[in-house]
């Protein structure tokens, strides 16, 4: 599929993830199927990515957030081994572009969500300037290093992500906020009446949550968790 076009005028305005031709057509730098961005996966087992659950990856990646979303939902008929019943688990998705310039988005879900939460709730309290304006760091400003590390309980082996960060250059988070602003970036696949919204960027689109969660797409100035202990540790 080719990417969006559109032919510039006068009073045309080139955004950052944009550019123009010769024949004055804008052409988006980046790939993205509205609702169906390249899937990244980590898998716990073997503490290893992949895209598609097909193409490894190795052991770590390297993002830049561009958008994310925290619930709570039953999701891909994941069930308790004991009982069978569906299990309700926290899950984070978080969206970025990768090196072929795709619209991408990685979920993390339990421990490894919450350990994603916690950083974003301690950059809440760090400062940055945009603008000559002091403002609060959000996780669209920074480079996520994701690495795997194994842990044990008794249930058995498994692999948690841990997170790492660097400050974004302030051309770069410009971009992608823009992209944001005119491309809806989510997935179709995790969009349920079921879930419980937890923390949203700024930049995750509101009209793609379902109307009676709404509310509960927070910025993180307001934010109070709802998640409940991870019965799976």
């Amino acid at each position: 599929m080719s990417k969006p076009t559109t032919t510039a005028n006068s009073n045309d305005l080139v955004r950052m993830y944009q550019s123009m031709d010769t024949d004055g057509v804008i052409t988006s730098k980046y790939k993205y199927l509205p609702g169906s961005p390249k899937n990244y996966r980590f898998d716990g087992r073997t503490g290893d990515f992949n895209i598609g659950g097909v193409k490894p990856v190795g052991k770590k990646i390297v993002i830049q957030p561009i958008a994310f979303k925290f619930m709570q939902d039953s999701l891909f008929a994941r069930k308790d081994d004991n009982t069978g019943i569906l299990k309700l688990e926290q899950w984070c998705e978080v969206y970025f572009v990768d090196e072929s310039k795709a619209v991408c988005y990685i979920m993390f879900n339990n421990s490894s969500a919450r350990s994603l939460l916690k950083l974003v709730e301690s950059l809440f309290y760090e400062d940055i300037v945009e603008n000559g304006t002091m403002r609060s760091m959000e996780l669209t400003d920074t480079v996520l290093t994701i690495s795997s590390e194994k842990k044990e309980n008794t249930k058995g082996k498994y692999s948690v992500a841990t997170f790492e960060f660097e400050i974004a250059t302030p051309q770069s988070i410009e971009e992608y906020r823009q992209l944001c602003q005119d491309m809806q970036v989510f997935s179709r696949d995790t969009i349920t009446e079921t879930a419980e919204i937890g923390l949203c960027s700024l930049s995750y689109p509101v009209a793609c949550l379902p109307v009676s969660k709404v509310q509960k797409s927070l910025s993180a100035k307001s934010y109070e968790p709802e998640f409940e202990a991870d019965i799976n540790g």
